[in-house]
């Protein structure tokens, strides 16, 4: 993500940045949190300019006192009447004076308080606009990390022909460490099988960063330890087809013995007893993942469901269903 890059860039600590699976929309939650400061800053702004610009009004002055002459006073002398003309012209004088700095005082006054409020409008509209920006890259940032936080985990079935080791490959494609669980809910007919604690959802496989691991079943114990055939009657098969092995995991599968392989795995599908498990049983497994990430929400992936072929002895996948994943139980 480009905005998560540009931090990156501007801190100059790209190693000690966090995965998206680990960030938990922290920067997300920054930027809402400086949107409502910056939306508190501008209700501050209209509401208190008024109350701040009148409580700077001066006081007004008090007008200075006019000189009266006591036209009771006697003055017998010329020199104490014009000592008292003298007087009187300066203190008008000087109240000229001060009412004409305090007329210059009031007028710049005014006009401080005029571009103060011209000032804080400029400032209120490039806030404004300035969170407008970021909320639009807050919703981008916060959609880019919804879908980039989620691992991505793939199943897949190697579709080898007459194999006895039907493998499960297990990919985390993501840059997150999860632990997922597999069932993968295998049945034959109305028989369920216990294909062990690996795979039917009790134990954790633990994927770091794109890593993965690769798990098998061994295919004839389907059929010997699931409970589908006797011993006896495996027993029996085997050494029809493998007179000379008695450890069947030491088959080695190459095309020489494939043709052998083939016959084996038919032989018990046909030493079923018929009904014994519904009319035309198939083997079948809903492949079923859940991963699991620390302190978040478990992740269910969608069922995939693989169906044996009998007569080519491999595992086919479903490609559509009738109804979508949300709606199969």
């Amino acid at each position: 993500m480009k905005f998560i890059e540009f931090l990156s860039c501007s801190t100059g600590k790209v190693s000690t940045l966090k995965t998206y699976g680990e960030i938990d929309c922290d920067v997300v939650e920054i930027m809402n949190k400086l949107i409502k400061l910056g939306f508190v800053l501008i209700i501050l702004i209209i509401f208190a300019h008024p109350i701040l610009a009148s409580g700077c009004e001066s006081e007004p002055k008090e007008q200075p006192n006019q000189i009266t002459i006591n036209k009771n006073a006697k003055s017998t002398k010329n020199g104490g009447l014009s000592l008292e003309k003298n007087y009187k012209s300066k203190r008008l004088k000087i109240n000229n004076s001060k009412q004409n700095n305090t007329e210059q005082e009031s007028n710049i006054f005014n006009n401080y308080k005029f571009w103060t409020l011209i000032v804080d409008i400029i400032i209120a509209v490039i806030l404004f606009w300035t969170l407008i920006w970021v909320r639009k890259y807050a919703k981008t940032a916060k959609a880019e990390l919804s879908i980039k936080e989620l691992p991505k985990i793939s199943c897949t079935i190697p579709q080898n022909m007459a194999s006895l080791r039907n493998f499960i490959v297990i990919e985390n494609k993501s840059d997150q460490n999860t632990a997922v669980r597999i069932n993968l809910n295998m049945k034959f007919g109305n028989k369920e099988i216990d294909c062990g604690d690996n795979y039917n959802g009790k134990r954790y496989w633990n994927l770091g960063p794109w890593g993965g691991k690769t798990g098998h079943i061994f295919f004839p114990d389907l059929f010997k330890d699931g409970g589908i055939l006797c011993k006896e009657t495996f027993n029996t098969q085997q050494q029809n087809i493998f007179p000379r092995i008695n450890d069947l995991s030491l088959i080695k599968e190459d095309e020489a013995n494939q043709g052998e392989r083939i016959r084996f795995i038919r032989s018990l599908f046909n030493s079923i007893p018929s009904n014994t498990f519904g009319e035309s049983p198939i083997l079948m497994m809903d492949i079923e993942i859940i991963c699991e990430r620390q302190n978040l929400k478990q992740i269910k992936y969608p069922k995939e469901r693989y169906k044996y072929n009998n007569n080519k002895c491999i595992w086919v996948p479903t490609l559509t269903s009738d109804n979508p994943y949300w709606e199969i139980s």
